[in-house]
């Protein structure tokens, strides 16, 4: 899960630096992603339909009893799962890791975790 977490953060730096440290443009923050195991790709032109990364924040946050104000670490990625886009929104509290898949279009919490923090 920390190799997980790693490799998340950095590429989150990379997307960062690649965006002009948030200076750009709306039309020049569009992401484009293309999963290893798929042709397809996720750009910011079809995410109208997507629930977006708060109202995903907030699906993982209320099914455990939690809030924004009391986690730490809290990180938000749009990702490609077996050709279904979701959110992974994983955060800590009081000693325990969360993890969670939640449907980017539905907002259907597909799968979570919760592991003892290391």
């Amino acid at each position: 899960m920390k190799k997980k977490i790693l490799n998340v953060l950095i590429i989150g730096v990379f997307v960062f630096a690649l965006t002009g440290c948030g200076n750009a443009s709306n039309e020049d923050n569009k992401k484009t992603m293309t999963p290893n195991n798929s042709s397809s790709t996720i750009t910011d032109n079809n995410t109208n339909n997507y629930i977006g990364e708060e109202q995903a924040k907030q699906i993982a946050l209320s099914d455990a009893g939690l809030n924004v104000s009391t986690v730490s670490e809290l990180f938000v990625e749009i990702d490609d799962d077996k050709n279904v886009v979701i959110y992974e929104v994983d955060f800590k509290y009081d000693g325990k890791e969360y993890d969670y898949n939640i449907d980017a279009i539905s907002g259907e919490i597909l799968s979570k975790k919760t592991e003892i923090d290391n």
